[in-house]
């Protein structure tokens, strides 16, 4: 009995010896060595770009990230403007300049749009083309500006409209003061100091000096009509003066001409009569 008694009680002791788990690793840790009849389990912590779940890590998926070792759980997505394509990263990436990002966890990166553009990395939103300047393209990272005679008012545009058609320009006039001392050189002067000027005119009748304006951006758009480019003065007093010799020269010349034909017209003549002269001699001759 008494053997017995000894030998259960030596069996419950080995039973209980068994039995007892090992203390469990830290959230973040898996078991990188376990425990031997010399050494205790070992536990380590995930590293970056990773995340441990039931002590086991795994990478991080596509779109989210892990900035330092130990996480547990899940990685985290990557923020509106930024973006990651590969697995096991520990940061995410800042979307391009003339690209966006708007939703968190992405892959990849909108490109802006016509009409827009981006200046920036790690955008969340494109800005719309001020006016009077348009993206034609997408990933556009600046606007260009309307070129002269063209325009654009609305913001966001990805082409210019024209003022003006080819050969046609604003007929821009400017009263002049009252006095006599406001000339046509100081008409001129002033349209020359205005880069988009291409004629001027003087009108002193009327009191204006007119310029003949291709505009640039900013201009006011307004109700100005497009009419003929002219760079030429009208014609002052002696200007009419010599237009009238000039008709009179012209003239003459015209008469000049009229009289050369009439020549013309009487030589001709005469050599036919020559001709027939000729023929009726040639006919004479045949018959003797």
């Amino acid at each position: 009995t008494t053997s017995t008694s000894t030998t259960n009680s030596t069996s419950t002791s080995t039973s209980t010896s068994t039995t007892t788990p090992a203390p469990p690793c830290a959230d973040g840790m898996y078991v990188s060595m376990n425990a031997t009849a010399t050494s205790s389990r070992v536990c380590s912590n995930c590293s970056a770009g990773s995340f441990e779940l039931n002590h086991t890590c795994y990478p991080c998926d596509y779109g989210r990230y892990s900035p330092s070792n130990g996480t547990h759980g899940s990685c985290l997505p990557c923020a509106p403007g930024r973006y990651m394509d590969v697995q096991g990263a520990s940061a995410c990436i800042d979307c391009a300049m003339g690209t966006f990002g708007n939703e968190t966890g992405k892959t990849s990166c909108y490109q802006c749009p016509p009409g827009t553009y981006r200046n920036s990395t790690g955008a969340t939103t494109c800005l719309n083309c001020p006016a009077n300047t348009t993206a034609s393209s997408y990933m556009s990272t600046a606007c260009e500006p309307c070129p002269d005679n063209y325009y654009q008012p609305a913001p966001g545009a990805t082409e210019c409209a024209r003022f003006c058609e080819d050969g046609l320009a604003f007929d821009y006039g400017v009263p002049h003061p009252s006095d006599s001392t406001y000339s046509y050189s100081d008409c001129r002067s002033d349209c020359m100091s205005d880069p988009t000027c291409l004629g001027y005119n003087y009108y002193d009748p009327t009191s204006i000096c007119r310029f003949m304006i291709v505009p640039k951006i900013p201009y006011p758009i307004d109700d100005r009509v497009c009419t003929e480019l002219f760079d030429r003065p009208v014609p002052t007093s002696s200007s009419s003066s010599t237009s009238i010799t000039t008709s009179s020269t012209s003239t003459t010349a015209s008469s000049t001409t009229s009289t050369t034909l009439t020549t013309t017209t009487t030589t001709s003549s005469t050599t036919t009569s020559t001709m027939s002269t000729t023929t009726t001699r040639t006919t004479t001759t045949t018959t003797t």
